[in-house]
Order: C-alpha cells, then sequence, then structure tokens
C-alpha cells in the first residue's frame, strides 16, 4: 500500500525502499507487541484518512469509519479550546462503559497525524496517555526523519 501522506519516501534505511507507511505501521506493530494493553492503534491524517494500524490480521472496517471521524473530533475539540483560550489540543479522550478511546495530534514541521488508541476500560488512564505519548514520539520522529531524508536527498518521483 502506497503512503497517503503529502511526501514519498524512496529510501529510509538500508535495507532497501520503504514508505513511510510501512514505516510507521511496522513500529505500530511493534509498539503494540511491547504493551498489548494499548489494545488497537491507528494513525490517520489530519483530514480522516487512515495511515495505518497495528492490526495487520484483518482490516477492521470501522478503523476506516473512525478515521473519517477523527478529524472532525479534533476539529471541534480545538474550536472548543479556542473559544476558550485553552491553547493547542494536544489529546482528546473518549470514556465509554467498555473502551476508552484517545485521540492524540503529532504535529511536525510540514503535516499533522492523530493518533488513536482503543483499549479496555480496565487499563487505567494514566497509563494510556502515557504509553499514548510514548508511540506518538515514535511517530513524530519516523515523519521528521523521513522529510529530513527527503528534503537532503529530494523526491525521486516528483
Amino acid at each position: 500500500m502506497s503512503s497517503l501522506l503529502p511526501f514519498a519516501i524512496s529510501e529510509i534505511n538500508e535495507s532497501g525502499p520503504e514508505s513511510l507507511y510501512q514505516i510507521i505501521q511496522n513500529e505500530l506493530v511493534t509498539f503494540s507487541k511491547e504493551h498489548p494493553e494499548v489494545g488497537e492503534l491507528f494513525v490517520a491524517t489530519e483530514d480522516g484518512f487512515e495511515v495505518a494500524t497495528n492490526n495487520t490480521d484483518k482490516a477492521l472496517e470501522y478503523v476506516h469509519k473512525l478515521a473519517a471521524m477523527t478529524s472532525s473530533m479534533i476539529g471541534l475539540g480545538e474550536a472548543m479550546l479556542n473559544e476558550t483560550g485553552g491553547g493547542a489540543q494536544h489529546a482528546l479522550t473518549l470514556e465509554g462503559e467498555n473502551k476508552n478511546i484517545i485521540f492524540n495530534q503529532i504535529r511536525t514541521a510540514h503535516l499533522t497525524l492523530c493518533l488513536t488508541t482503543i483499549a479496555s476500560k480496565d487499563v487505567p488512564l494514566g497509563q494510556l496517555f502515557w504509553l499514548q505519548r510514548q508511540a506518538s514520539g515514535i511517530i513524530k520522529k519516523i515523519c521528521s526523519d523521513a522529510l529530513t531524508l527527503t528534503e537532503t536527498y529530494g523526491d525521486e518521483n516528483g
């Protein structure tokens, strides 16, 4: 699957070409294996397109729907914070009867992504926030490193 992001990465590592999508996908899978309590993870663009998910066994139909809803949720949160002088939005939390969902914005110099975590209500929210921030930091570094490579070596596709 090709990257949905507004830039392409021709080569990222010594093992050969790999898209930014694949790198983020691999990191989500690795992170969820190391921290199974996070449940489902997915990254979407700020306009609601799914970029990657940790669920490689089966494509969850609702992930596509949730990715589309992400931009609206983030937009509403930002509007509310702007109205109240709350500053920049970092995360949005939905506490449900059975599950908790956390949306976390990942801002880089040239794009904004959203990492969504869906976990059991039994996972303490503090732990979930901490894990969410760890995963967001990893994704932000991947995107920043990839963008640096693109700016340094150019985009062979464009």
